[in-house]
């Protein structure tokens, strides 16, 4: 049998190749470095992606600031913009990609760049709401989570037609970080993302100065959307240090794996700290239209119809003017970007025949 192109002095055969993905031959290579280099090996760091989305100025250049270590004030995001954040261990540095969504929900697509096969198993979601604005808030995480889990879906989807085995690791990690033997897992509620979520409501300086009971909705329909995706929910303000602590500590998790956040507060008359699978339905309680009934014999939670059903009738959905913009590339041509575009095109498919 006629041998295959090398990889970094790597040779196989078609059969073997043609069961593998480009990412796995990329991690078989960068192995075969490690093993002829182990120094070099031992100096390479965490490489994460963080991509922050959310309600238009509520704080998150703020909070990616934050994480960054910066006291400057920061600029109004336009569009997608990138940043990075490193960490240092000894003589080892960690580095976060992160990438920050403007405009509400109006560029949503333009989440789909950063986003892809060679870094899905890396990624951290970040969906920053206004609780000043519950209504709004509420849209805007729905449409975020939805959106997040489509273009999850798609590429681990196209992942496992290849005969990858990462979509399977993923869900099972997922699984793993929210509990295996959390008791809601039973539930046919639960839809736990295969990626790590992070819901973080911010402006509560004025959230917590709402009417008792419409705080304690609001606050309860976030910790369902937030527990049934398996995502960890915080409220944060400008004005409150030991949340915005608590927030950094948790971004900081994702970002450079360091100790995760095991302070958590569930009253609604506080800004509610809650990591992934530390809540539960039994807690959350049904929906206040269901909360008289008999539960005897009966699963004790409400569905999300119900939850929104009751949420609208308090806080009527209206337009907000963040409808997501159709995007379209072709009409705003940028030479050098499409060239390099046009070649990473032509490597990948030269790589993926490879694989055949």
């Amino acid at each position: 049998m006629r041998p295959t192109r090398q990889l970094d002095g790597a040779i196989g055969s078609t059969a073997s190749l043609a069961r593998k993905d480009i990412w796995t031959l990329a991690k078989e290579a960068k192995e075969s470095r490690d093993k002829k280099n182990p120094s070099a090996a031992a100096e390479d760091g965490y490489e994460t992606t963080m991509v922050v989305v959310g309600n238009s100025q509520c704080g998150k250049s703020t909070l990616i600031h934050r994480l960054r270590n910066k006291d400057d004030a920061p600029t109004p995001t336009v569009a997608l913009e990138y940043r990075f954040a490193r960490s240092t261990r000894g003589t080892i540095k960690d580095v976060a990609h992160i990438w920050e969504l403007a405009g509400g929900t109006q560029l949503a697509g333009l989440m789909d760049i950063p986003v892809s096969e060679a870094n899905i198993h890396l990624i951290t979601f970040v969906v920053v709401v206004d609780l000043s604005q519950p209504a709004e808030a509420i849209s805007v995480l729905e449409f975020y989570m939805d959106r997040i889990a489509a273009r999850v879906k798609t590429i681990l989807d196209g992942l496992e037609q290849r005969g990858s085995k990462r979509p399977k690791g993923m869900k099972a990690f997922a699984l793993k970080r929210f509990g295996q033997d959390h008791p809601d897992l039973s539930s046919d509620v639960m839809n736990i993302l295969p990626v790590p979520l992070v819901v973080i409501g911010s402006m509560y300086d004025r959230f917590r100065d709402l009417e008792p009971e419409r705080k304690k909705l609001v606050t309860k329909f976030l910790r369902y959307m937030a527990h049934t995706r398996g995502a960890s929910l915080l409220f944060v303000s400008l004005k409150d240090e030991n949340a915005n602590a608590k927030a950094r500590k948790l971004l900081n998790h994702h970002a450079f794996r360091s100790s995760p956040l095991v302070e958590f507060t569930f009253d609604h008359n506080k800004a509610v700290t809650i990591t992934a699978g530390q809540d539960a339905l039994a807690q959350i309680g049904p929906a206040p239209s269901e909360a008289g009934r008999d539960t005897m014999g009966k699963y004790n939670y409400s569905r999300y119809s119900t939850w929104r059903k009751d949420f609208d009738s308090i806080f009527p959905q209206r337009a907000t003017g963040n409808e997501a913009i159709n995007l379209e590339f072709e009409k705003y041509p940028e030479p050098t970007i499409d060239a390099m575009r046009t070649q990473k095109d032509e490597e990948l498919q030269k790589l993926r025949r490879l694989g055949r």
